[in-house]
């Protein structure tokens, strides 16, 4: 137990106990925090708490977190004074970022007299070693997005963790913000390292800011045919949101209504995000991380992947790809198609690897196998395809990883999709109501279908899948979780499907 005046600590105190007075207002708690650490193998919290008393009086004081209790009696003298107590928790597990582990927080408390304040706490250990950032022993690949304020951040930090992101980069983070990415498994960076928020690990890293290109948010989102026409007048100004329109041109047949070109947008924003990370992802010895564009912000034409309203846009499906801790990337070189499987997790991994050379019709043209045992923070070439004698806009290549509990896969044109001869998919789409919340959609494909995206319309929820290649002998199934009672007839009404072929045509 220690009782002592007031020093320069009391500055740096989270200021979070709003001034509490005791019931017979001789006390008054001004600050409250708990800070957690390790000693000798063996994990303690200090509660420290910011009192005020009017006389000297005697205090029973209880510590407690997850069971572990300690209680003391204190003597405190009249005036300013730091009054803290030691709790030592024996089976403690510890917090680990979204990927690596459960983000394992604790309630903990400090009663002083009739006042009780209290904290959510994790344990973790930080380092950084040759630029890597390890938590708990364990290399950690950082896979981190730009915050900016823009409300609800309980939603947003959760629609981060959903895509496989892991950090995010503040510069002036809150308190609010800590707190969701302590439960979420979120690290903080950009900040300072605070031991009482086990996501606050300092800064150690500088990330490549990729050039993302600014989306238009989701049609449902304009409120009126105004809006709309004030969004369209500002991609006909000169300047940056114009290069919009410029940009598209140089990957895409221009599109001939509003819809289809907010699709683009979205598209051409998910394309540079992919270029960026998979650029770093396969050099994660050298990387140690990578960032995609700001999460989340309220203008209608962003680089943001989220919308105002906190719904998904086609560069957060994408980044929930790009982030997974195994995965197949298909990057091109020249005239050469590099394929690398990516395991960025803790532990080893047993892969099935096969990759496809198909053209617009279907028709394979080409087919490799391969098997391996991928280690952590692997990522592995396996082989490159020359593309000089192939008619890179008649065909398409497709990769499928596989192990005994997942399946993903990875679809790229083989040149630019306004030079691509595609085929009319001829998309169908049958809806399923599985569940009070959930929607499921059927899709299937005449014709090999690309970058196939689900809009719900007023409808809010989130895909389990929403940037779709659809194959003719592979039906896609998608689940819909809608944030309230899904009305399957409303649903069937409000959705629209939309296709790289259809945007172009």
């Amino acid at each position: 137990m220690l009782a002592h005046p007031a020093v320069s600590s009391y500055d740096i105190i989270n200021k979070n106990a709003g001034g509490t007075m005791t019931d017979d207002n001789s006390m008054k708690v001004s600050s409250f925090r708990a800070l957690p650490y390790e000693k000798d193998g063996r994990w303690t919290v200090r509660m420290e708490a910011v009192i005020e008393t009017d006389k000297d009086a005697e205090y029973t004081v209880t510590g407690e977190i997850h069971g572990a209790c300690t209680t003391e009696t204190v003597r405190l003298e009249k005036g300013k004074q730091v009054l803290s107590i030691e709790v030592s928790e024996e089976k403690a597990e510890l917090w680990y970022p979204k990927g690596y582990g459960y983000p394992h927080v604790y309630p903990c408390s400090m009663r002083i007299g009739d006042w009780t304040g209290n904290a959510v706490i994790g344990f973790r250990k930080v380092e950084w070693k040759n630029g890597q950032l390890c938590i708990n022993g364990t290399g950690i690949y950082i896979k981190a997005a730009y915050w900016k304020d823009s409300g609800d951040t309980e939603r947003t930090v959760r629609s981060a963790a959903d895509a496989n992101i892991n950090a995010l980069i503040s510069e002036n983070p809150s308190e609010e913000l800590y707190r969701a990415a302590d439960h979420a498994g979120i690290i903080i960076l950009g900040g300072k390292e605070d031991p009482s928020h086990p996501s606050a690990v300092g800064t150690g890293i500088e990330l490549e800011h990729p050039a993302v290109s600014p989306s238009l948010q989701s049609c449902h989102l304009y409120r009126s045919d105004d809006e709309r026409k004030e969004t369209e007048a500002l991609l006909s100004e000169p300047g940056s949101r114009r290069n919009i329109i410029l940009g598209l041109g140089k990957l895409f047949r221009r599109p001939a209504t509003f819809d289809r070109l907010v699709y683009l947008t979205q598209l051409k924003s998910a394309f540079d995000a992919i270029d960026a990370v998979s650029l770093r992802r396969i050099r994660p010895e050298e990387t140690k991380g990578a960032a995609t564009a700001i999460l989340r912000d309220g203008r209608p034409i962003s680089e943001a992947s989220l919308s105002p309203d906190g719904s998904w846009k086609i560069l957060h499906y994408a980044t929930r790809l790009l982030y997974a801790p195994l995965c197949p990337l298909l990057v091109i070189e020249g005239t050469r198609l590099m394929i690398y499987a990516v395991n960025d997790s803790s532990r080893e991994e047993k892969i099935e690897l096969s990759v496809k050379l198909r053209d617009f019709h279907g028709s394979k043209k080409d087919a490799r196998e391969y098997s391996a045992t991928l280690q952590p923070m692997e990522a592995r070439l396996f082989d490159e395809i020359e593309l000089g004698r192939i008619m890179r806009d008649e065909y398409f290549c497709y990769a499928k990883l596989s192990t005994k509990s997942l399946l993903r896969e990875r679809n790229i044109l083989l040149d630019t999709p306004s030079r691509v001869k595609l085929q009319d998919p001829h998309i169908r789409s049958v809806c399923t109501k599985t569940g009070p919340r959930s929607i499921s959609i059927k899709l299937t494909a005449e014709k090999p279908a690309f970058y196939v995206m689900i809009d719900s319309g007023n409808i809010r929820g989130v895909f389990s899948d929403n940037l779709i290649s659809v194959r003719p002998s592979a039906e896609k199934n998608v689940v819909f979780i809608a944030e309230e009672e899904a009305d399957l007839e409303k649903y069937e009404r409000e959705m629209r499907i939309m296709d790289l072929y259809s945007a172009m045509s």
